[in-house]
């Protein structure tokens, strides 16, 4: 057996970037490591880098990790499960208001939560009713916010 020490290791030969792997250390060796799209020292687009605990980060819609983070979200994850949550205002009490997931699941939402964020919410009961793969409907006995969440797949 032979070591072969590089700093960068392109795997493919053709003259576009986004053809081709390339795992990298930095110019300053740290102890971490990068595979990237693109070519050697001109990557385009960051997949994972390992970091000196070992630790493996993903860049966020790579790697079936795709979603979306901000205020209402979701995010997909490899095992194929997706989670949707979010904050929505109900302005009456013991009614329903429907709340879209931000994303359809695929085969079903299975199970859904609710919690009454902010004030005195002592007593008052938010609940989550699962309508469909696109949409369900959040109620509270009180007229409150709501923090909820659904998993699916």
């Amino acid at each position: 057996m032979s070591n072969v020490i590089v700093r960068a290791h392109q795997v493919g030969i053709s003259a576009t970037a986004a053809q081709n792997f390339t795992l990298q250390t930095p110019a300053v060796p740290d102890g971490t490591m990068k595979l990237a799209r693109g070519l050697k020292d001109a990557t385009t687009q960051d997949i994972l880098t390992v970091g000196t605990d070992g630790k493996v980060t993903f860049n966020q819609g790579i790697v079936g990790l795709e979603g979306n983070v901000n205020g209402n979200g979701w995010q997909k994850l490899p095992s194929g499960l997706i989670l949707a949550w979010g904050t929505n205002t109900l302005p009456t009490a013991n009614v329903a208001l429907s709340v879209n997931y931000g994303i359809t699941f695929p085969h079903a939402a299975i199970t859904g939560f609710a919690t009454v964020i902010g004030g005195n919410s002592s007593g008052y009961t938010p609940g989550v009713r699962l309508d469909s793969n696109t949409s369900f409907s959040l109620f509270c006995t009180a007229a409150y916010t709501v923090s909820w969440l659904v998993i699916g797949y």
